[in-house]
């Protein structure tokens, strides 16, 4: 006689925001179904680790030398975040750059971010104090973008006379050699993951089929700390009459 579907329930709870947690099926789930167990919230779901919690810049931030010149202008753009497209205001003005003083002949390097709510700042290179040899470096000494925040691009500035002073120095000073580098620009389809609301039935009859016997992992995460997840699997075969 066949064995019937065996219904398995786990409930995990995902105390940040924006943060990856995973569940493995054991073997043989013929189909799963995942609730959000308010059903208010979003849901980012992905099949490949490191898909979720993901932020990334859709529209050219076009960056460049602000009206005010120790700035870094952006103008405007749109940007992924926190699972929305959200819409960034153009600053002509810049925001200013911060951090160490860059010795003479080194090159520094500073990352412009921005948070959901459109605020503006400078994540400088982790050893702008030593200064690097090659703008390549300086660049890769970045600290990684914050969760909370999209990164617009990078600048890098050397000196030749004297040292650089973020926030201070003219980024068209003539012993300044400065390059603005806007970041990447990406879609969803860049992402092996999927962004699940109520809207598309965060519900009971919101129900996935896996492939059958095989094994799977899922990562998810959500932007509001403090939920809990539902997963019910179903094991065996369906029952025949």
């Amino acid at each position: 006689m066949p064995i019937g579907h065996k219904l398995k329930t786990t409930v995990i709870l995902m105390p940040l925001a924006n943060k990856e947690y995973s569940f493995e099926f054991p073997g043989g789930v013929e189909r799963y179904r995942l609730q959000l167990r308010d059903r208010t919230k979003t849901l980012h779901l992905s099949t490949e680790q490191g898909a979720v919690g993901v932020s990334y810049l859709l529209t050219a931030s076009a960056l460049a030398i602000g009206t005010t010149k120790p700035n870094v202008a952006n103008g405007a753009c749109t940007v992924f975040i926190g699972g929305e497209e959200v819409s960034i205001a153009a600053v002509a003005a810049g925001t200013a750059l911060s951090g160490d003083d860059v010795p003479q002949d080194k090159y520094g390097a500073w990352a412009i971010d921005v948070t959901a709510g459109d605020v503006k700042s400078i994540t400088p290179a982790a050893d702008n104090a030593t200064g690097y040899d090659t703008a390549e470096e300086a660049i890769a000494a970045i600290p990684a973008v914050a969760l909370d925040k999209t990164r617009l691009g990078v600048v890098t500035a050397i000196s030749d006379t004297g040292v650089f002073d973020p926030g201070t120095t003219d980024l068209d000073a003539a012993a300044v050699t400065d390059t603005y580098t806007d970041a990447d620009l990406k879609t969803a389809s860049d992402f092996p993951y999927m962004t699940m609301s109520p809207g598309m039935g965060l519900n009971e009859d919101f129900i996935f089929f896996t492939q059958k016997n095989s094994d799977k992992t899922l990562y998810f995460s959500s932007p509001t700390a403090g939920q809990k997840v539902e997963i019910l699997y179903w094991t065996g075969t369906r029952r025949e009459y």
